[in-house]
């Protein structure tokens, strides 16, 4: 494809639908290799309910680690990034009893 066809009226209008900016839908937003934060869409969307989940589960496993004496406050999800080591690898050392 040459470059004036590739930016054609028609070829940008077409890459426009599919990202959804013409209409304005915003359909870009649902491919599943978009960022998505807890709290960013309905109740309803099944990404969601399965990030909900999954902050539930981590809440409930860092307090049972917590309460067994372990800091298992550093492995709280932190707006969708785990804080423990600020991106290092995890090792047996970063976890020890109080």
């Amino acid at each position: 494809m040459r470059l004036a066809e590739s930016f054609s009226k028609e070829a940008c209008i077409a890459a426009w639908e599919a990202v959804g900016a013409v209409p304005p839908t915003r359909a870009c937003l649902n491919d599943s290799q978009v960022r998505r934060e807890l709290g960013d869409s309905s109740d309803a969307d099944k990404t969601h309910i399965a990030m909900a989940e999954m902050q539930l589960a981590n809440s409930m496993a860092c307090g049972v680690l917590t309460a067994h004496g372990f800091q298992g406050h550093f492995l709280k999800v932190a707006e969708a990034i785990f804080a423990i080591t600020g991106g290092d690898h995890f090792t047996s050392n970063d976890l020890e009893l109080n």
